[in-house]
């Protein structure tokens, strides 16, 4: 390697220990609580846009998407602030956009839930779930598999600038 191309990943390196302390030093000690996480999140999203645009893509990665099949269900009804999908028993969940698993935890009427801010903001509840294969501030990219549902409900809330959305876009 050039000498030039190691100053600038050095450089990379310095900043985002900076940055990391920095952050460190401004997160309040409730923000582990899982209760307030859903609540006062920190945007990952536009924080990881940020550090894109400065850093870039530092080992180049491509991103590589399994499948692009969508949640295939029988029926759509609304339900409480989101939708109540009728799909197979145990039916294996994959993320409709990348972004950072920000919750997982029981919801009341919703039972075990993963929440993701994706890349654009959203935030989307997967609720009714088992067997979750990811954890909170995981970053994930589309199609990950998040977990599979108890029975033959997957509940599914789509939200945005505290305003609930609706799901013909994502699904």
């Amino acid at each position: 390697m050039n000498q030039k191309l190691i100053k600038e990943y050095l450089k990379r390196i310095f900043l985002s220990i900076i940055i990391f302390f920095f952050l460190c030093l401004a997160i309040d000690n409730n923000f582990i609580n899982q209760d307030v996480i859903l609540k006062n999140s920190v945007d990952f999203s536009y924080i990881r846009s940020k550090t894109r645009i400065l850093f870039g893509n530092f080992l180049n990665k491509k991103e590589l998407y399994v499948t692009s099949e969508k949640i295939k269900y029988k029926d759509i009804t609304k339900y409480q602030d989101g939708f109540k999908l009728t799909v197979d028993r145990n039916y294996v969940i994959k993320s409709l956009k990348s972004g950072v698993v920000i919750y997982i935890g029981n919801i009341e009427g919703f039972g075990k839930t993963v929440t993701v801010n994706c890349d654009d903001g959203t935030n989307i509840s997967y609720s009714n779930l088992e067997n979750i294969s990811v954890k909170p501030y995981d970053y994930i990219d589309k199609n990950k598999i998040l977990g599979s549902t108890i029975d033959n409900n997957l509940y599914l809330t789509f939200e945005k600038n505290k305003e609930y959305l609706s799901y013909e876009e994502y699904l």
